[in-house]
């Protein structure tokens, strides 16, 4: 059973009133594969998403990076490796590891206090 934690954090940005962060941000949207003519490779893109599980607009300060999870199962199983693509850059993502294999991917937001998307 997957639990939910919810964190109560006090974030405070300077020159910004002090807000309660009550939920993580919303999963990362529009999420897309493809794989490379020669199959040595696979590029994923993504929206960054825009709000938190409440509801609330995310500041743009306020999202780390994506977590991207690739794992040999498509339940998840064992997990192959975890990449990390940094907030503002492109939400792109080429694996050029796969070497005609395949895997699985799940794209995750990271805000800034390590809170994850499902």
């Amino acid at each position: 059973m997957i639990k939910k934690i919810l964190k109560f954090i006090l974030i405070a940005m300077a020159g910004q009133a002090a807000r309660i962060v009550w939920a993580v941000p919303q999963a990362p949207g529009k999420v897309e594969g493809s794989r490379s003519a020669s199959g040595l490779s696979f590029t994923l893109t993504w929206t960054t998403p825009t709000r938190h599980t409440d509801g609330n607009l995310i500041a743009v300060e306020e999202l780390a990076s994506s977590k991207i999870i690739r794992s040999s199962a498509l339940t998840g199983g064992t997990t192959a490796a975890t990449f990390t693509v940094l907030a503002g850059s492109p939400a792109v993502f080429t694996d050029s590891t796969i070497s005609g294999r395949t895997f699985f991917y799940t794209v995750r937001a990271v805000d800034n206090i390590g809170n994850e998307s499902q």
